[in-house]
């Protein structure tokens, strides 16, 4: 019998909706507690599939919470420093270790 283990889960932001400009989303997410080393990849699009921000991270960069729970800021901004305008965006976040890589989705609402 195969069994299939997590890697990533329980991807999710707050404040959601947020706004950009006046306060931080923070993207948070679990890996499971076998993965200690690793790196992270969070992209966020806009709904025309348009990279607005890109975070390139090792777990060792990102801020813990308790099992397992890894949370990173986004301000609002894309990478030029402009703040986002009003709408939706999709926040994709990457985890590889040891060749494997995973990956989630959610869904972010910006409000001004």
């Amino acid at each position: 019998m195969l069994t299939f283990k997590l890697m990533i889960y329980d991807l999710f932001n707050y404040p959601n909706p947020f706004r950009a400009g006046q306060e931080d989303t923070t993207i948070a997410f679990r890996l499971d507690p076998d993965y200690t080393e690793g790196s992270i990849r969070i992209a966020v699009y806009s709904l025309m599939g348009s990279v607005v921000k890109r975070f390139d991270k090792t777990l060792d960069d990102l801020e813990k919470g308790d099992a397992g729970l890894y949370l990173i800021r986004w301000d609002g901004k894309n990478d030029r420093g402009t703040t986002v305008a009003n709408g939706g965006y999709i926040a994709r976040v990457e985890f590889e270790s040891g060749g494997t890589r995973k990956h989630l989705i959610r869904k972010i609402a910006v409000l001004k």
